[in-house]
């Protein structure tokens, strides 16, 4: 009796073993998360990429923000452009400066929309539909890089971009106590605009994230 519980010891000890040994070695300790550090794909701006242009990138150089390669028409205000990328303009300067102004988006909100419900065009690097209206501060930054994303755009060579030079709206509010007006940014000269209405002289640049 006593060499039979000494078996079933022996064996039940064994198997234990057999048991933890399994647990211990079903795993690699050297499979790591995805980091998108260890990404070798580094992104850069002035990058033709994800339906845009790339204008801001992170410190890994792996995510960031993506302007659109155009102006965001608004069809139903200029009802000269069924596409929400522009047309080719090829006649006389105050053709194009009448149909630049029909473009031009008077509403905040109406603005919003259009960036919400836009889908770029496929210039070769993907078709997308999560574009917004930029912050002040998203602008701020496109403005600061916008001679190395007008010459990615000029060096495409294809006449549905536009070049960053007009005032584009923002989605940034600012409150006071008499009323809300929202931020406008000029691409021209960098100032900041704070004005409830400027009709007619507004224009839509949507942006995304990646």
């Amino acid at each position: 009796m006593r060499q039979l519980k000494c078996l079933l010891s022996v064996a039940f000890i064994l198997i234990m073993t057999l048991n933890t040994r399994g647990v211990t070695t079903g795993f690699s300790t050297e499979i790591k998360p995805y980091n998108s550090r260890y990404d070798s794909i580094k992104h850069y701006v002035g990058e033709l990429f994800g339906g845009g242009v790339v204008f801001s990138v992170d410190e890994f150089k792996q995510h960031g923000l993506i302007c659109s390669m155009s102006d965001i028409r608004d069809p139903v205000s200029s009802q000269l452009d069924l596409k929400q990328d522009p047309i080719p303009i090829k006649s006389q300067p105050d053709t194009k400066a009448l149909l630049s102004k029909n473009y031009a988006v008077n509403s905040r909100d109406r603005a919003v929309d259009l960036c919400n419900s836009y889908s770029n065009s496929n210039y070769g690097t993907g078709v997308f539909s999560n574009w917004q209206l930029p912050t002040i501060d998203e602008l701020k930054t496109l403005y600061n890089v916008k001679n190395e994303i007008n010459k990615a755009l000029e060096k495409f060579g294809n006449s549905a971009t536009d070049p960053l030079i007009k005032v584009y709206w923002s989605s940034s509010k600012m409150h006071s106590e008499i009323m809300d007006s929202y931020y406008q940014f000029n691409f021209d000269d960098g100032a900041i605009i704070i004005s409830p209405n400027l009709k007619g002289k507004t224009y839509v640049r949507a942006v995304r994230t990646f």
